[in-house]
């Protein structure tokens, strides 16, 4: 029996194979590329959004700094103004406390015996029968009422008629009001204005005012 050879392929069944061997490698080629592509569009894309994120973080902190800077300033501005006004305030109360002192010098010298009127505070008078008095502000800011309280004391061996008249007057030392000690201004029952013999008497009551202005100074009168 012959042995038959085996017979080589047919020309055209290798040029089919060729072919299909190429479009297999041009197909993985091709999607290759378009992952290549695909992935470096994703990484522009990001590097876009990046870049805009980061220009926008540039362009809102310049702004801030600007926004900061403009009320940094603002601040500083305003601070040298109150300074300045606060200086001025300090130059103008000197001025207006000189004045005063000024202003009261002048009045207690044209006066005798003049002196600044303070309240809820004891001033020592000592002359004659009269110890001592104080003044108290009462009432409401459109109705005030300034009160006396005086202490008279007869330290002699007679009997005594005191006569008390407690004068106001204003910051230009213009009479603004008196009042006459009486035994109606006792605060204990009294049966005449006569001080006896090592009598102590206090008196209380309010000084009526004939102008409508502050008083700042008070004068006693002893007849």
């Amino acid at each position: 029996m012959n042995e038959t050879s085996p017979q080589p392929p047919p020309e055209g069944s290798k040029t089919r194979s060729s072919e299909r061997s190429r479009r297999s490698s041009r197909t993985v080629s091709h999607r290759h590329i378009s992952r290549s592509q695909v992935r470096l569009f994703k990484l522009r894309l990001i590097v876009a959004v990046l870049s805009i994120i980061v220009i926008v973080l540039a362009v809102g902190w310049w702004l801030t700094t600007v926004h900061l800077a403009e009320l940094s300033d603002k601040y500083y501005r305003e601070q040298a103004s109150i300074r300045k006004e606060e200086n001025n305030l300090e130059a103008l109360t000197a001025r207006i406390s000189s004045l005063e002192q000024q202003n009261a010098a002048l009045v207690l010298g044209l006066i005798p015996g003049l002196q600044v009127l303070e309240y809820d505070k004891t001033l020592e008078i000592d002359r004659e029968y009269l110890r001592n008095i104080s003044f108290t502000l009462t009432g409401t800011l459109y109705s005030r009422n300034y009160e006396y309280r005086a202490v008279l004391q007869n330290d002699s061996l007679n009997i005594v008629q005191p006569a008390v008249t407690i004068y106001l007057f204003d910051e230009r030392g213009v009479q603004i009001g008196e009042a006459r000690l009486s035994r109606e201004n006792a605060t204990s029952r009294a049966d005449s204005d006569n001080l006896q013999p090592n009598e102590t008497r206090s008196y209380t009551g309010r000084v009526d005012l004939e102008l409508d202005t502050e008083p700042k100074y008070f004068l006693i009168t002893m007849d």
